[in-house]
């Protein structure tokens, strides 16, 4: 009989989430206070179907003035049509079991060369432009020491430049 001890679980991580868009469903929502203002808001764990399986993203979802554009842009990404001008109840146990679009980008965590997914903006199915983590084009152009090296161009030498 063989024994080894468990590292880790071959279980994606909460941070195994390249840049890109793709499908989540909303896993868990629970109402809470925000901490530093005090405002209501919602806890949602999102689900995310990555290239390496489901990864867990958390979004908060404040109730107040200058976020309310996000609450609106997750509401109709999980199906609501919203007019403007009308009054919105949102209950958080509701939310359960959606389905949405996320486009993610990378955070850098407390601890050095530990980056976590974060949300940037949540989308209905169709209105993603691509499927999937980011091309290799697209994040290069966001990241510019992707394209340093590659970019740089070469000068021309004469044969007077050689100094033989």
């Amino acid at each position: 009989m063989l024994t080894f001890t468990v590292e880790k679980t071959g279980a994606p991580t909460d941070y195994d989430l390249a840049p890109g868009f793709y499908e989540a469903r909303v896993e868990d929502a629970v109402e809470k206070v925000a901490k530093s203002s005090g405002s209501p808001m919602i806890e949602a764990t999102l689900g995310v179907m990555g290239p390496s399986g489901r990864v867990k993203v958390r979004v908060y979802l404040t109730f107040a003035a200058k976020s309310f554009w996000k609450v609106e842009q997750f509401l109709y990404a999980t199906g609501d049509d919203l007019v403007p001008g009308q009054s919105v109840a949102v209950d958080a146990t509701a939310l359960v079991g959606r389905s949405l679009w996320v486009e993610t980008s990378l955070r850098d965590g407390e601890k050095a060369g530990v980056q976590f997914p974060e949300v940037e903006r949540y989308l209905r199915k169709g209105d993603a432009p691509y499927e999937g983590p980011k091309p290799e084009a697209a994040r290069a152009a966001e990241d510019p020491r992707r394209t340093a090296m590659k970019s740089a161009p070469i000068p021309e030498l004469d044969d007077d430049d050689i100094p033989f």
